[in-house]
């Protein structure tokens, strides 16, 4: 079997190499930010730290693996938000197909529905489609609305 040509496109993307990357630089960036301690002491309310030093965004096309990174990088820990209530039962679905009974499940959650996040705190923040996401939603206000439910570890990644 000959190799792929350098210069044709796959399919799907190593999303785990991608992020790896970025969250690498994200890492120094936040020891960076821990260096000014004071940038920090209001860290709940401070969107723009989180917009700026914990937020992945990538995008990558259509149809290429990003929904089956999501579900298989994400934890009981994790919210995953998505552009709509179809979208959030399929990928509700692929986590129950795949983990066993009883093991913790991140939370799946719609953007449209716009419903009160439980007593949780998330380290990880995964929005599916964000492109979509962020049409029926501004920005700034889904920082906010998570605030009370993040630690200053918290990464978000916006994909797609």
């Amino acid at each position: 079997m000959a190799n792929k040509p350098m210069n044709q496109p796959s399919r799907f993307v190593d999303w785990d190499h991608v992020i790896n990357a970025i969250e690498t630089t994200l890492t120094a960036d936040k020891l960076i930010q821990k260096q000014l301690q004071s940038a920090l002491d209001n860290w709940q309310t401070n969107i723009v730290y989180y917009r700026e030093c914990c937020t992945v965004m990538a995008g990558g096309g259509r149809q290429n693996g990003k929904t089956d990174w999501i579900v298989t990088y994400a934890d009981e820990n994790t919210l995953i938000v998505t552009d709509g209530a179809h979208t959030s039962r399929s990928i509700e679905q692929r986590i129950r197909d795949g983990q066993p009974k009883g093991v913790p499940e991140p939370l799946v959650w719609s953007a449209g529905n716009r419903q009160a996040y439980p007593d949780r705190k998330f380290t990880k923040v995964m929005v599916d489609s964000a492109s979509y996401v962020f049409r029926k939603w501004d920005i700034n206000k889904f920082y906010k609305s998570l605030m009370p439910h993040v630690t200053p570890d918290t990464m978000f990644y916006l994909i797609g």
